[in-house]
């Protein structure tokens, strides 16, 4: 078994901590949603025909793309992949 060295963390430190760590993860996992909706989105009207349809996935695909925008522009606090 290696020494392992690890700080002591009061309980400030560690809910700052685990907040940072945890808005990193949610920030990086809606990022992959949003770009998968945007994927989903764009290959459903492709193939779209109805007009009624298209207009929807073209709403839709416009409000991810600005969600996206959004979350590309966080805080540095909240930078993530």
């Amino acid at each position: 078994m290696r020494d392992t060295i690890i700080p002591h963390l009061n309980v400030e430190q560690f809910r700052t901590r685990w907040e940072e760590e945890h808005d990193k993860t949610e920030c990086a996992m809606r990022k992959i949603i949003t770009r998968l909706n945007i994927e989903h989105f764009r290959r459903k009207l492709a193939g779209e025909r109805n007009e009624t349809k298209r207009s929807t996935l073209l709403r839709l695909l416009a409000d991810e793309e600005t969600n996206l925008a959004s979350l590309m522009n966080l805080p540095k606090r909240m930078k993530c992949a």
